[in-house]
């Protein structure tokens, strides 16, 4: 810890659904509690899809970058090439792979674990396990996020950390509602269009599937779908237009729901409460973030 704050790294997904959350509260906490750095990628990618003017808090969260230089010098070699190879990962130009590799980056300088947080769960999938092997930290999403700023301030009431997860939901919903709406625009205008609509009945078939999905809550096994219809200029817009929504249907939605509303109900029924005294470094707060992910598994909510 630096300043008795947590050294954290941020992805973009995460910052973009911090800031819609548009809560002043919220904001003024992290920067109390969490040093949290940012990667240039996530900064581009975060200007790419914010067009709005940040006030001086959000800006300085935005500041707070670890320049590629620094990591070219550290690891001595083109180190972009050498992760990609060596995770077996090709969307090297997306935020979340720079993120994993300044978690590794700074856990070595500093010598220490370091949470990632990012609302992109197949990056969670993807990246995660080396950052644990590797002892570098773990990577966790805004609901673990505001569940340990719950447990380890004083001043985030239970009553404002409700309020939060119900909006981190319907924030949620709300992207995957504009998604399918794009994409049953999309279906519609290939209908209107017969001769083009009988060249592209697969595609017509794909997007009706994916939409059919989405509606009853079948989030599973939906990547293959939505390479298909990527294939497509038109959807390769609309997707990479609701890429923060496709972190959500990639993955089991459904959990994710559950998980939020478990929380909810155990902050209600006290059984998740205020820690006697917080983490007294990023070691031990990296603990706890874990202890979250064992005790949802085992179905376990008491506290540690």
């Amino acid at each position: 810890m630096k300043d008795n704050k947590y050294l954290s790294i941020a992805d973009t997904c995460f910052l973009l659904h911090l800031f819609e959350l548009e809560s002043e509260i919220l904001l003024d906490i992290l920067v109390r509690n969490f040093d949290c750095k940012l990667s240039e990628a996530v900064v581009k990618e975060f200007y790419y899809n914010n067009k709005s003017k940040l006030g001086s808090i959000r800006a300085s969260i935005i500041s707070n970058v670890v320049y590629s230089y620094e990591m070219t010098d550290f690891f001595r070699c083109d180190y972009i090439s050498f992760f990609s190879n060596f995770l077996d990962y090709e969307k090297i130009e997306e935020g979340e792979f720079h993120s994993a590799i300044l978690s590794f980056y700074l856990s070595q300088k500093e010598k220490t674990k370091i949470p990632l947080f990012t609302n992109d769960f197949r990056a969670i999938n993807k990246l995660s396990s080396f950052l644990e092997f590797s002892n570098a930290g773990g990577m966790f999403s805004i609901i673990n996020f505001l569940r340990v700023l719950y447990e380890i301030d004083k001043k985030l009431s239970k009553q404002d950390i409700v309020l939060l997860l119900n909006n981190v939901r319907e924030l949620f919903q709300l992207g995957l509602r504009r998604l399918r709406i794009d994409l049953e625009i999309c279906l519609e205008n290939l209908n209107q269009n017969i001769l083009r609509a009988r060249k592209q009945v697969r595609l017509r078939v794909k997007i009706e599937q994916l939409i059919y999905k989405m509606i009853n809550g079948q989030y599973n096994q939906i990547e293959e779908l939505l390479s298909d219809i990527s294939k497509n200029p038109v959807l390769k817009e609309v997707l990479k237009k609701n890429s923060l929504s496709l972190d959500l249907v990639t993955n089991d939605y459904n959990s994710i729901l559950i998980e939020i509303n478990d929380i909810i109900t155990n902050i209600n029924n006290n059984t998740i409460n205020k820690l006697a005294s917080s983490p007294k470094s990023n070691l031990e707060l990296m603990d706890l973030l874990k202890w979250y992910y064992s005790a949802i598994d085992s179905n376990n909510t008491s506290e540690p």
